[in-house]
């Protein structure tokens, strides 16, 4: 129902959902860090190859708001003796947000 009202009937969600979906079409994510400082997370020495069979995914949150997260994830592949690959700034955000709050059109209509 909410992406029926938000979308269809053209009501507003929360303003933090706007400011979401504003920042999520700029950057490709939902919290305002700007695209070239996505990776900054990433432990400093940590080597990430250009190619390989397990491909690490750290999302928007974990790359801009708790980057602890995608630190400790990192400290565990490495510690599990895994190698992997990372998008690094080309990665986007899903924007779980924008769905819960019914503007799946600030995901589904990209430039």
């Amino acid at each position: 129902m909410r992406g029926l009202v938000i979308q269809e009937k053209g009501y507003h969600t929360f303003p933090g959902f706007e400011f979401m979906a504003s920042s999520f079409r700029r950057e490709d994510n939902i919290w305002a860090g700007n695209r070239s400082e996505r990776d900054l997370w990433l432990p400093s020495g940590r080597k990430v190859q250009p190619k390989g069979k397990i491909a690490y995914w750290a999302g928007c949150t974990a790359s801009y708001w708790n980057m602890n997260i995608a630190q400790n994830a990192v400290h565990i592949l490495k510690e599990g003796g895994i190698d992997f690959t990372y998008l690094g700034n080309d990665e986007a955000c899903w924007g779980i947000p924008m769905y819960s709050a019914g503007k799946m059109g600030s995901i589904c209509q990209r430039p």
